[in-house]
């Protein structure tokens, strides 16, 4: 059975007919648990990598047809077509931006995953627990006999002041 006691941290209990093998089980179940871990950590960086890419290598394309149309123009175009291509210098100057910023993006991608990769480990090693049954019906016994303690003295706190409540009303009266 796992548990995850924070985001990061998962506690994995296992029975076995003897305790080497219960903790056989359990270290193969946390080895099992951290290799399926970094392999998904791999394939997740990986899949943001290349959409990444793929939106890096669209804009090429799209800067391709970009810097094509400043080509075909020609300097003895008419005068207002200088506000056209103005806004194709300033498109092509937006898309290179974004460009650069899509391949630093993927590269940040990849580049976080091994130092990730790397702090994913097994944390305490697998070793047997005792469970003592007469141990645990005693702790049992010791919380219900103070927690019935402390509920009785409420209740009868309660009770005490209830009690007392009509028989101020009438001498007020």
């Amino acid at each position: 059975r796992g548990t995850g006691l924070t985001n990061n941290l998962l506690q994995i209990d296992v029975t076995g007919d003897s305790d080497a093998e219960a903790v056989a089980r359990a270290k193969a179940l946390a080895e099992t648990f951290v290799a399926d871990h970094v392999r998904r950590l791999r394939q997740a960086a990986e899949a943001e990598s290349k959409s990444l890419l793929d939106q890096r290598d669209s804009m090429r394309k799209e800067l391709a047809e970009v810097n094509k149309s400043i080509g075909d123009r020609s300097p003895d175009d008419e005068p207002n077509a200088s506000a056209s291509i103005e806004s194709l210098f300033a498109r092509r100057a937006e898309l290179d931006s974004r460009i650069a910023e899509f391949d630093q993006r993927a590269a940040e991608a990849l580049t976080g995953t091994p130092e990730v990769v790397a702090g994913t480990q097994i944390v305490d090693a697998p070793h047997a627990v005792r469970h003592s049954l007469p141990r645990a019906v005693v702790t049992d016994a010791g919380i219900g006999l103070a927690l019935g303690l402390v509920l009785g003295l409420a209740l009868a706190a309660v009770g005490a002041v209830v009690a007392d409540r009509p028989v101020l009303r009438r001498e007020i009266a």
